[in-house]
């Protein structure tokens, strides 16, 4: 990685605030990588692969280019044509002799290219659950150059304390100062781009597409093999979770439709990353990222609606059969979850005799939906728990009452 690749990525990220993290410019790499590849060791295949040359590609395949190698990122020719549309390209490298695999599905899948997953699928790709330890194996004993930190020289107007540069507006585009001499960063051993970012999340073509709301990619994904549908991701996430967190009704159906089952999965993973397992292989933005939005542990699709207040999704998921007084780990119902976030219409909906949820029902440690909207000040779900008559009485575990649960707020 020589400075002028640097100075391209960090122009890239264009951070555009006060304060500018040195590891942030790498979490950005991966997509200056796919608009400008030569920068980071390509080929003059990845070069015709990832722009859909198909006879340029057919020349140098022709010529003897080398099929399996690998740019700086550890994509294949193969990969790149994939996740860019390519098909023609991914049929002839496919046919002299590259690899198809699960990430080719998986950017194919992610980015909507429907004969490219239709040609995939048909040469035997499998879209498999992923490997979700936090071990990071793909690594072996290499290190992501992501997640390393570097010491770079800052402009004069800027403050290096700790990685963290602190300059003017003026100059907080990118605080390094490439006009100094510094060393090239080429063998210094400090670690290798990645295109890693499904790996770490564990996340199969089939989440990706549901993410990305690509609904024929879905059904074709789905078409055949349903294995994908009971994987999870690394916050125990299943393809069907994710069409929720969307909000994504079309998608919800598609999935119950091919397996009226899974609606009673619930998040029962978590990858841990940290103390055993290489918890500096994240940066901080990705870091961040990776914890932002968990699925709490026991959370069915319809916690999920609860927690989001997605009204006319969750009347479907009772209507296809969900069950209201299902319990999460902590023992909490949609009720719950519902009443903690303020949720006032799902909470209504919960309410009515014919969907049949307990207003009085209790978490493990004894608390009711009540206990839930008084700790989250769910000021409008109070209201209708006390209109509706729920108990006021009642007490938790700890011997608290809803109103002195919310005067410990």
């Amino acid at each position: 990685m020589y400075k002028k690749d640097w100075k391209a990525a960090c122009e890239q990220a264009n951070k555009g605030s006060g304060r500018f993290h040195i590891p942030d410019i790498n979490v950005y790499m991966p997509e200056f990588l796919s608009k400008s590849p030569r920068f980071f060791g390509a080929s003059l295949l990845h070069a015709a692969a990832h722009g859909g040359h198909i006879h340029v590609v057919r020349f140098l395949l022709d010529n003897n280019a080398s099929i399996s190698a690998v740019n700086s990122a550890h994509q294949t020719a193969i990969q790149l044509a994939a996740e860019n549309g390519h098909a023609k390209v991914v049929k002839a490298l496919y046919e002299a002799g590259a690899v198809a695999d699960q990430t080719a599905l998986h950017h194919a899948a992610e980015n909507n290219r429907l004969e490219v997953v239709k040609f995939l699928l048909k040469a035997g790709v499998k879209d498999t659950c992923l490997r979700c330890d936090g071990s990071f194996y793909w690594l072996e004993t290499k290190s992501r150059l992501q997640s390393t930190e570097f010491d770079f020289w800052a402009k004069d107007n800027c403050i290096n304390d700790m990685n963290l540069l602190i300059c003017s507006v003026e100059t907080a585009r990118c605080a390094v100062d490439w006009e100094r001499q510094w060393e090239e960063l080429e063998d210094d051993g400090i670690g290798e781009l990645f295109d890693d970012k499904h790996l770490i999340l564990c996340q199969t073509a089939l989440h990706a597409a549901v993410a990305s709301g690509h609904k024929n990619v879905v059904s074709i994904l789905i078409s055949e093999e349903t294995s994908a549908l009971n994987c999870y991701d690394y916050t125990g996430r299943t393809p069907l979770h994710e069409a929720v967190r969307r909000n994504d009704e079309k998608l919800v159906e598609i999935l119950l439709e091919k397996q009226p089952q899974i609606i009673h999965q619930n998040c029962n993973h978590w990858q841990q990353v940290g103390e055993n397992f290489r918890s500096d292989m994240l940066s901080v933005q990705e870091s961040i990222d990776y914890h932002k939005d968990i699925c709490h542990c026991g959370y069915t699709p319809l916690h999920l609606v609860a927690r989001y207040g997605n009204v006319d999704l969750g009347i479907s998921l009772i209507l296809s059969g969900a069950k209201v007084d299902i319990q999460d780990c902590s023992g909490a119902t949609p009720f719950h979850v519902a009443a903690c976030h303020n949720k006032r219409k799902f909470v209504q909906v919960l309410s009515h005799p014919k969907a049949g949820g307990d207003i009085n029902s209790k978490t493990l440690n004894g608390s009711t939906p009540l206990h839930s909207a008084a700790t989250c000040a769910a000021v409008e779900v109070i209201d209708h728990l006390l209109y509706w008559k729920a108990n006021l009485t009642a007490v938790d575990d700890y011997g608290r009452r809803r109103y002195t649960t919310r005067f410990l707020m």
